[in-house]
């Protein structure tokens, strides 16, 4: 699966902890507790010669929640990579009709969202490998309330892509990176080595560095089977 398009009801558009005045009330209240609630210590690992630490651990801390959460380079501090209770955002205010939202689906940021239904099919098939975070939505004025909602972050990555056998043209090489085509017909080409994957049903492949997320056969068959709406995806070859 590809980077879910922004411009239908898989993105919903809003902010985290929003509200009048202010872009981000998750940001603004992540920069609060570096200033008034971290130790001198903590706040060190973020500080630079500009005194923007408390930017620097707020990025740092949504960047958690992201699709895909990158590790910065400027902060490698391992200390700092476990999710911390007062960094999970509260709620998302949404700025449109959020009560028929697909089951998986992004929330403005990008962080993706799964509904109940979604989560119980990937506890079931993987316990403990992910973690989930509820978050309340709240819809604009006027419309119905959406059903109950969860922060989805995919906690396995694996080494399964196949060069050697992925179609000419599916992929290019960047440094010691793979960044894929997001043409559908090329997406069918890339090849991904079955002994390396088997018992996994939602990952990220460590060596591509674009955004593709892996849903295995049998999770997408229970979506399927459930009448569950995620994005558009593509059957990859397997080797």
């Amino acid at each position: 699966m590809n980077h879910p398009p922004v411009s239908n009801d898989f993105y919903l558009a809003g902010e985290f902890e929003g509200r009048k005045g202010v872009s981000s009330g998750w940001r603004e209240r992540l920069k609060r507790h570096f200033d008034n609630d971290m130790s001198a210590q903590d706040q060190a690992i973020f500080q630079d010669e500009h005194n923007n630490g408390a930017h620097w651990y707020a990025c740092h801390a949504i960047g958690k929640f992201s699709v895909r959460p990158q590790r910065r380079q400027r902060i490698d501090d391992r200390s700092t990579a476990a999710i911390l209770s007062h960094e999970v955002p509260t709620y998302f205010h949404a700025k449109g009709n959020c009560s028929k939202h697909p089951s998986l689906a992004l929330f403005a940021g990008p962080v993706f969202s799964v509904d109940e239904p979604l989560k119980a099919f990937i506890e079931w098939l993987e316990p403990g490998v992910h973690r989930f975070f509820p978050i309340e939505v709240r819809p604009i004025r006027g419309s119905p309330p959406p059903t109950p909602r969860y922060i989805l972050i995919v906690q396995q990555e694996l080494d399964s892509f196949s060069e050697e056998h992925s179609n000419k043209g599916s992929f290019r090489k960047d440094c010691d990176k793979i960044q894929h085509s997001e043409k559908p017909k090329d997406m069918c080409g890339l090849a991904f080595r079955k002994a390396d994957f088997t018992g996994s049903h939602l990952w990220y492949e460590r060596r591509i560095a674009s955004f593709l997320l892996c849903i295995s056969e049998r999770l997408q068959a229970e979506i399927a089977d459930a009448g569950l709406r995620i994005p558009r995806h593509f059957q990859m070859k397997e080797v």
